[in-house]
């Protein structure tokens, strides 16, 4: 438990600092699907991911974005989800929609209405809250988006990112 604390102190830390900058300088032009799979790799959680490609444009893999996915898939471990998808499709015209799906509780209320708001969670601890607000603020960075909905049973996060060819 403590080494988990100590890896999330480091994943916030290292977005924090990543945040200040103001260029994509460790950015790299990869394949979608190359990036997710290198971004949970190594990601010891109890649960089943499943992906669904239906495209796999090249985007620009920053490693702020890597800690966001990992943030975000980290986060619906933590919420009980025993399942997450992970689905790639056209998100419009030279755009990405990257899906992250669980069979969580979803996302409490406050949250929803406004997801841009540091410490907004209903787990128990210090440094909770913070995931969401440092994903928005990457996606804002790379001139992308971010979406929350809740679904039947779980919550969904959609990161809507430039792509550097058409997604289709």
């Amino acid at each position: 438990m403590q080494r988990e604390l100590s890896r999330c102190r480091q994943i916030v830390s290292e977005m924090l600092l990543s945040s200040g900058q103001e260029r994509l300088d460790e950015a790299q032009a990869m394949r979608a699907h190359a990036f997710l799979e290198a971004a949970i790799e190594g990601l010891a959680l109890p649960v089943r991911i499943s992906f669904d490609m239906r495209c796999d444009p090249v985007i620009m893999a920053d490693p702020m974005l890597e800690q966001a996915v990992r943030q975000l898939v980290d986060n619906a471990a933590e919420a009980g989800s025993r399942n997450i998808r992970i689905s790639l499709s056209p998100g419009g015209a030279e755009q990405l929609a990257l899906v992250i799906e669980d069979d969580g509780p979803g996302f409490p209320d406050a949250i929803l209405a406004d997801p841009g708001q540091p410490f907004q969670s209903d787990k128990d601890g210090a440094g909770r809250g913070l995931g969401l607000f440092l994903t928005g603020n990457v996606m804002r960075r790379l001139n992308g988006e971010m979406r929350l909905a809740n679904l039947r049973h779980g919550a969904q996060v959609t990161l809507l990112l430039p792509t550097l060819e058409t997604a289709a």
